[in-house]
C-alpha cells in the first residue's frame, strides 16, 4: 500500500473497544479507495508477460486467491481468461459478484467464499495469483504448509503460482503512520493507519481507521485490526523449496514493469514459483 507519512491523530483503540473484523466494514470502501491509487489493467499486462516468459501459452486458467472485489478476474476474464476468485470475506466476494453481474464479459469469472488455508474447489488451474498483502494473512510455517498443499492439488502439473510478498529489510521504523484521503462521491474517505512489527513473531500489526465524509459531515468510521507476515526473501525461497515449489524469479514490486531484481530494502517483492512435479 502506497501512503504517505503522517505525523498527527492516529491512536490505537485502547482496551475493551472492538476492532471490525478485516474487510467486513471496507469491503463497500475498497474499490473507491485502490481504484484511485492502482492500475489493474496494467498489472494484468504485467502478469501476462509472465505467463509468456515462464512458458504459459494462449489463456491459461486462474485461480485468484484473496481475490478481494474481483476486479483482477474480470479483467483477466475480459482477456479471454476462465478465472475462479475466492475470498474468506463474504462481503469481498458479495462486491465482486455485484460487479461481475451486469459485466460484458462472455466468460464471466466465478467467484467463491473459501479460506485460502482450506482449498476445495474440485479441479485444477495453470496458475494461481494472490496480489498485493493476501499471501501475509497466512502467519505461521504450519499454515503455509497447509495452504501449500491445497494449492499443489488445486495446480497443473508444473503449474505456477504468482505472488507478492512483504519483505522484512524494507519495514519502516515502528511505530509507522500513514494517511491518505481520496474522493468519495461528493464527499472524501480518509484511511489513517499506525504499524507496529513484532519481531518475535514476524508480524506487522497494522490498526487502520477508517473515516468517510460527505458534505462536510462524518457519515462512517471504524476500525480494522490487520496482522500480515513479514518474510527475507532468502526465507521465502527456503519456505517454497520445504513445500514443494521452486522460487524461479522475483522482483521489486516497485520495478516490476522492467523486471528489476529486489534490492535487500525493498518493501514489496513479486515472487513467480512453480510446483514441483510430486516423485512416484
Amino acid at each position: 500500500m502506497q501512503q504517505s507519512a503522517a505525523h498527527n491523530t492516529f491512536t490505537p483503540p485502547p482496551s475493551g473497544i472492538r476492532v471490525g473484523e478485516p474487510f467486513r466494514r471496507s469491503a463497500r470502501y475498497y474499490d473507491a479507495y485502490y481504484g484511485q491509487i492502482l492500475n489493474y489493467p496494467k498489472q494484468c499486462d504485467l502478469l501476462e508477460r509472465l505467463f509468456e516468459r515462464q512458458g504459459l501459452k494462449g489463456r491459461p486458467s486462474i485461480l485468484d486467491i484473496a481475490c478481494g472485489t474481483g476486479t483482477h478476474c474480470l479483467e483477466l476474464a475480459g482477456r479471454g481468461h476462465e478465472v475462479l476468485g475466492i475470498d474468506i470475506s463474504p462481503e469481498m466476494i458479495e462486491q465482486a459478484r455485484r460487479k461481475a453481474s451486469p459485466s460484458s464479459v462472455k466468460n464471466k469469472p466465478a467467484f467463491v467464499v473459501q479460506d485460502m488455508g482450506e482449498l476445495r474447489l474440485g479441479r485444477r488451474f495453470d496458475v494461481a495469483i494472490c496480489m498485493f498483502g493476501g499471501f501475509g494473512y497466512l502467519d505461521s510455517d504450519r499454515d503455509l504448509a497447509q495452504f501449500f498443499k491445497g494449492l499443489s492439488r488445486h495446480l497443473n502439473p508444473g503449474g505456477l503460482f504468482l505472488f507478492e510478498f512483504w519483505n522484512i529489510g524494507g519495514l519502516k521504523d515502528s511505530p509507522y503512520r500513514t494517511w491518505r484521503k481520496v474522493p468519495y462521491n461528493q464527499g472524501a474517505l480518509y484511511l489513517v493507519s499506525e504499524s507496529n512489527f513484532d519481531h518475535q513473531r514476524g508480524i506487522l500489526k497494522i490498526f487502520m481507521e477508517f473515516i468517510v465524509e460527505l458534505d462536510g459531515t462524518i457519515i462512517d468510521k471504524f476500525v480494522e485490526n490487520h496482522e500480515i507476515r513479514i518474510y527475507s526473501l532468502s526465507e521465502m525461497r527456503r519456505l517454497l523449496s520445504a513445500n514443494g515449489y521452486q522460487l524461479v524469479e522475483a522482483f521489486d514490486e516497485r520495478g516490476l514493469e522492467s523486471f528489476s531484481l529486489p534490492p535487500r530494502d525493498a518493501f514489496r517483492i513479486f515472487a513467480v514459483a512453480r510446483c514441483r512435479p510430486r516423485s512416484g
